[in-house]
């Protein structure tokens, strides 16, 4: 949601693009507060007045690189797709052809439909930005009062050139699987193999959560029969130590019975890495989410552990490795 209102008064032309930059790229304050303290700013009262007093004490490559640090990262959710053969095309071929086959403003699309409205290269990745109308604006018929306004998303697919393992940033899952679907479509990639959600299987899970889960906050266990039915989901939280330090959940005796007695598996859970990294992983639906502010290099990193993870495990055959496409089971 775009933030409006009267611009301070500043003392320079430059601080006063600076805090326009901010309100621009509509960065959070919390995702401001957050640079501020990976960097190491000084800034007093930074609680009062944030975006001016940033904008009047850092200079033009700080408040840049904030931009670029959050502009596309931050509190998100990242669904994750296997898109077919997408690492043997150059990001200007990927975006030549979306950019002709993707509809590109709001005006040419329904509601919660995605249409394409920018592309940009960074870090040696290739960001497509993707909007949809979540609602639009509704007029009462007998006063003509505006009762509701249009509400808008964002959606952003992230591509590597190494890898058919796309990062779509979106809240909605249906509207990420709608993504992943135009720019295969886009591409003119096989529709039986074009895109699915790549299998965070048993191999992954395991190999996840004991070489590089330092902690679970928390955790769901699924049971199941011989037969793969599911008899039985289990929530837990992860106790507190005698100092206030949350526990691992993993260390909780019913955790460990549920796990190697029953043969249960964590298909989901809060975690913690062991570089400090924490979100939220969903195994169903191969989704990660992020409850803090986090920095775009922390996302992309975490991104490519995942895909590394993946490929390890064979739960997606990378196609370079074989030559071949990837064709899920």
């Amino acid at each position: 949601m775009s933030r409006t209102g009267a611009t301070p008064d500043f003392d320079s032309t430059g601080e006063k693009e600076r805090y326009e930059r901010l309100l621009r790229y509509d960065i959070p304050v919390a995702a401001i507060k957050r640079y501020i303290d990976s960097h190491g700013f000084k800034i007093s009262n930074i609680n009062s007045g944030t975006r001016r007093k940033v904008a009047e004490k850092l200079s033009d490559e700080e408040i840049e690189q904030l931009i670029l640090e959050y502009k596309y990262a931050g509190q998100q959710s990242v669904n994750y797709f296997v898109i077919t053969g997408i690492e043997r095309k150059s990001f200007s071929t990927i975006e030549e052809e979306c950019e002709l086959s993707i509809a590109e403003s709001k005006a040419e699309v329904g509601v919660r439909e995605p249409y394409l409205a920018t592309s940009e290269i960074l870090e040696g990745r290739l960001y497509l930005c993707f909007g949809y109308i979540e609602s639009e604006a509704d007029t009462d018929p007998k006063t003509g009062i505006e009762q509701n306004t249009e509400i808008r998303g964002r959606a952003i697919a992230v591509i590597r050139d190494d890898t058919d393992l796309v990062a779509i940033r979106c809240s909605d899952e249906n509207i990420a699987k709608k993504v992943a679907n135009q720019i295969a479509g886009a591409l003119r990639i096989e529709e039986s193999s074009a895109s699915y959600r790549p299998d965070f299987g048993l191999e992954f899970e395991k190999k996840f959560r004991e070489e590089l889960v330092d902690k679970y906050y928390s955790l769901k266990i699924r049971i199941n029969d011989e037969e793969g039915r599911t008899v039985e989901t289990v929530r837990y939280s992860s106790k507190t130590d005698e100092e206030g330090e949350r526990m691992d959940a993993r260390e909780d005796e019913d955790v460990i019975r549920q796990l190697e007695e029953k043969e249960g598996e964590i298909r989901m859970g809060y975690v913690e890495l062991k570089d400090g990294s924490k979100f939220y992983i969903n195994r169903d639906k191969s989704k990660i989410s992020f409850l803090k502010y986090e920095q775009e290099q922390q996302i992309s990193e975490i991104t490519e552990v995942i895909d590394n993870v993946l490929g390890e495990t064979g739960e997606y055959p990378q196609s370079k490795l074989e030559g071949l496409g990837n064709v899920p089971e």
